[in-house]
């Protein structure tokens, strides 16, 4: 699949020119794994490409910043400039380049394309130097280096990924499925290999979590029951010991699995994704009262307001989570869910569809979660949902609304005002629909 922001290079590729500040991702792969074919290589800025693996840079840029990376074809590998040894620290040769020397590289220089710029601000959002540098290992002023083929921290202890192994199919129908890595090193000895094998080690470090064990050590019974559907305490946990309880840090990783999936076809990040996000919209009870599920420092005396300034974040976060995933819907693909995505199409309307009736439950029911091991006195003290904030939810959803269009899919509408009657009693019976939905039986 080729994206309109990519490069098919046959000659002499310097680089790319006006790039802009902030955080840009380069891939590259070949065209063919055979030595004896073309030399043309493809360096591409967006989308999955019909290849079997991708490499890719990613990097803060500074503004003027002139950057120097040279792609060593015999290994595939990017190099410092000049240097002897692989860019195996990530941090990209920052050479002083005159002006003069500059001009003499135009013609072989490939604009930046403008065009998909606001597209990509909105996918890499939150994105920062700090969740860049936790998964990937990369420093705050340099690169991260990453490809198609690695793997994620935990992957091989988690059960979710090993049952969502058997749900996807080859990254394509239109080529064989990916070879092991070892397959496409080079066999020469030395530099190549060794950083193949540095390589091979290197795991993405995302925030770990089995959504199949979701609730805390020593609950039983009816608190068991209700976590294993509410994901309310597995994802405070994730927060308040992974995360130091910063949803936006969360968005970020989750951005950049989708940003890994889409530009690298990685299968890892894919698992990543979904697991991420089920968990945000499997969480009903922590819509509602997130300071029972998020820790709070024992000396804050002024727990009311820590309680309604938590509750304003998550809800701002939520709203914020309906514009991302609204644009990455929009950057998938025409055909991908027929072809590289299989079954996604699927996931991603019953995940919606879970978030549209919690997000209404919420604004509906204001009575504390039962069977949290949090205080729900505390949770009683935190407020229902703004005037301001209901507008900002919908105004959000009428925009996903939109992105969901392209594909198809309605998706329905927020139910915003309180119905009569027990509220709690209600909630529960929108969880329990299709094959569990209570049925009337005449005697």
């Amino acid at each position: 699949m080729k994206h309109k922001n990519s490069f098919h290079i046959v000659r002499r590729f310097s680089g790319i020119k006006f790039v802009p500040p902030g955080l840009h991702l380069i891939a590259w792969s070949t065209t063919s794994p055979s030595p004896s074919s073309s030399s043309s290589a493809s360096v591409s800025m967006a989308g999955p490409s019909n290849v079997p693996i991708r490499h890719a840079v990613l990097r803060y840029f500074n503004p003027k910043q002139r950057v120097v990376l040279h792609f060593d074809r015999s290994t595939e590998s990017v190099m410092e400039s000049g240097s002897g040894s692989a860019n195996t620290n990530a941090n990209a040769s920052e050479n002083v380049i005159s002006d003069d020397h500059l001009r003499t590289l135009d013609k072989e220089m490939a604009p930046y394309p403008f065009s998909g710029l606001e597209s990509w601000k909105a996918l890499t959002e939150y994105i920062t130097p700090d969740v860049l540098e936790s998964v990937l290992g990369a420093h705050t002023d340099g690169d991260g280096l990453v490809d198609g083929m690695t793997s994620v921290e935990g992957e091989e202890e988690d059960s979710d990924s090993k049952e969502m192994k058997n749900e996807v199919s080859t990254l394509s129908k239109n080529q064989p499925p990916l070879q092991p890595r070892s397959q496409f090193q080079p066999q020469s000895e030395g530099l190549g290999q060794e950083q193949d094998h540095r390589a091979a080690a290197k795991k993405l470090k995302f925030v770990r979590f089995g959504l199949k064990r979701s609730w805390r050590d020593g609950a039983i019974g009816e608190e068991v029951t209700r976590f294993s559907r509410d994901k309310s305490w597995l994802l405070g946990d994730v927060l308040s010991n992974q995360l130091a309880g910063d949803l936006n840090k969360l968005l970020g990783q989750f951005q950049l699995s989708f940003i890994l999936l889409l530009h690298l076809s990685s299968y890892s990040a894919l698992l990543v994704y979904k697991r991420l996000l089920t968990l945000l919209c499997q969480s009903p009870s922590f819509l509602s009262y997130p300071s029972a599920y998020l820790s709070t420092s024992p000396h804050n005396n002024n727990k009311k307001r820590t309680n309604h300034t938590k509750t304003a974040e998550v809800r701002r976060t939520y709203a914020s989570l309906l514009g991302v995933l609204g644009k990455q819907i929009e950057a998938i693909p025409d055909g991908s869910f027929d072809t590289e995505l299989p079954e996604l199409d699927a996931f991603f309307q019953d995940q919606i569809e879970s978030l549209r009736l919690n997000i209404s439950a919420s604004i509906q029911n204001q009575n504390p979660p039962r069977g949290s091991a949090a205080s729900t006195a505390a949770s009683a003290l935190e407020a229902g949902w703004s005037e301001a904030e209901k507008e900002a939810i919908k105004t959000a959803w009428c925009k996903l609304e939109k992105s969901a269009k392209k594909w198809g899919w309605e998706i329905g509408t927020l139910a915003l005002l309180r119905r009569g009657g027990d509220d709690d009693e209600s909630s529960e019976e929108e969880e329990e629909e299709g094959e569990y939905a209570p049925v009337i039986v005449n005697l």
